[in-house]
């Protein structure tokens, strides 16, 4: 759902948004980074990079028991639980005593939201972090300002790794709208002069405005470019097919979307530099990101990783829905967390000389893409569930074309304002040339692995031209 702030924004003349973008930006800026924090904060990463196993997993342990200590004497859910279940925090051995803790569901925090935030912290000074919800079921996140910087250093040793840094000139394609949806002439894109960053719009990329984007791109010369790789992909596709030049930053950080090895590979040749991947929750319960030889990396210092109930294969690897405790967020620490991913992972000696387990596959976040009449392609659309409430579950499936239809599990306080607010929020990344339908449904069906797919399309787009990647 659009926040005043935001339908504001959108409607600000194109010369003024530079402007309010800029101010948001510092805004963010000062809470993600404070100099003296970040600088620590980052040292402190850099003597944990490259730990050999046992001091790794020593360092992995001793925080895990830290977090459920402070979590029993702070935070009022895992009080009443670990004293329902007789568990002492101090004697509980780990990690194999971990299983005795019930595994933790969105759901519950929906319910009780106030309790899993720490006594320990001054409520009125947390910041309110929304999930987009890959099920439609959007759950706020409530974190002090320590936390989020040290999040962020976390983030900022991953870009180092890429070889870039806070400040770098950087150009951003992801979720955030900010132009009309029913705008049909640049600028599709808005200046942060705090963050030297040109955010661009994912939704008005069309083959009737590629070639601004990429104008616009070039003029700009980023060193560094942040998207979602279905924005990137459908650029490179449409400079390949006209013989147009690509922009050559000293390297692509890709989230939020699948990227399979062929599609790293075309981006990759494309843009002249290396693709690094990050893979992170909003909920601060994982950080996942690219080593120098493109393998994907679980930081465990972050967080502790289980997938429950696997076996390993003949290869050592383990492959199963991603069960996560995260240590930074002290405000909301969530323990044995269910991200709702299903995971490939190993811990096969990597060459870049990290011995921390790898992500081979995250088999969660491969839903279709929606094709428009105009020829746009919208990736991921979770981002559309951010501030909506009522909604249990949302399956978005495109019947055609021009018709959108969202199926609706509703849970408590949805009504027909509920359902205005989620078509407004869709029609706002996909205009006007769309028919947006809401259905109330029981339940959304699962594949036959049991995975909920939030957006499906009924037909088979046309055929890429010779020479380029499949959609």
């Amino acid at each position: 759902m659009a926040t005043l702030t935001e339908r504001i924004f959108r409607a600000t003349p194109s010369p003024f948004k530079d402007a309010l973008c800029s101010l948001y930006g510092w805004r963010l800026h000062r809470s993600r980074y404070g100099r003296r924090e970040r600088d620590a904060f980052l040292d402190e990463l850099r003597r944990e990079e490259f730990l050999n196993v046992q001091d790794a997993a020593r360092l992995s342990i001793e925080r895990l028991r830290a977090t459920l200590v402070r979590v029993c004497a702070e935070v009022p859910y895992y009080r009443e639980l670990f004293a329902n279940l007789k568990i002492d925090p101090e004697q509980l051995p780990l990690p194999e005593g971990l299983e005795q803790i019930p595994i933790l569901e969105k759901a519950t925090i929906r319910e009780r939201p106030k309790d899993f935030i720490s006594e320990a912290v001054n409520r009125q000074s947390l910041e309110t972090r929304e999930t987009s919800g890959t099920t439609g079921s959007p759950m706020p996140v409530r974190v002090d300002k320590a936390s989020l910087r040290r999040n962020y250093a976390y983030y900022n040793l991953f870009r180092a790794r890429a070889g870039t840094a806070v400040g770098r000139r950087r150009a951003t394609f992801n979720g955030r709208v900010i132009c009309s949806a029913a705008r049909r002439r640049p600028p599709f894109w808005v200046r942060d002069w705090t963050e030297n960053n040109l955010l661009f719009s994912v939704y008005h990329i069309s083959p009737a405005t590629a070639d601004a984007y990429l104008e616009r791109l070039r003029r700009f010369a980023p060193q560094e470019i942040h998207a979602y790789p279905s924005a990137l992909l459908t650029l490179a596709r449409h400079a390949r097919a006209g013989g147009q030049a690509l922009p050559h930053p000293e390297c692509l950080i890709v989230s939020a979307e699948s990227l399979g090895a062929d599609d790293r590979a075309f981006l990759s040749e494309a843009f002249a530099c290396p693709v690094f991947n990050q893979y992170g929750n909003a909920e601060m319960t994982l950080f996942a990101g690219d080593c120098t030889e493109g393998r994907l990396h679980v930081e465990t210092g972050y967080s502790f990783v289980e997938i429950p109930g696997a076996l390993p294969d003949a290869q050592g690897r383990l492959t199963g829905d991603i069960v996560t405790t995260g240590f930074v967020n002290r405000a909301m620490p969530l323990i044995r967390y269910r991200m709702g991913d299903t995971v490939t992972l190993t811990s096969d000696p990597c060459p870049c000389g990290r011995v921390t387990p790898v992500l081979q596959e995250v088999a969660g976040r491969t839903d279709d893409l929606l094709i428009l009449p105009d020829g746009r392609q919208i990736g991921r659309m979770d981002p559309v569930f951010k501030g909506l409430t009522g909604l249990d579950e949302v399956q978005i499936i495109q019947e055609s074309i021009r018709r959108v239809r969202l199926d609706v599990v509703p849970a408590a306080g949805y009504g027909p304002r509920s359902e205005k607010e989620l078509h407004r929020a869709v029609a706002d990344r996909l205009g006007t040339g769309v028919e947006i339908v809401v259905r109330q449904v029981e339940s959304i069906p699962r594949t036959a692995g049991g995975k909920f797919r939030a957006v499906i399309r009924l037909f088979t787009p046309p055929d890429p031209p010779a020479g380029l990647p499949p959609l």
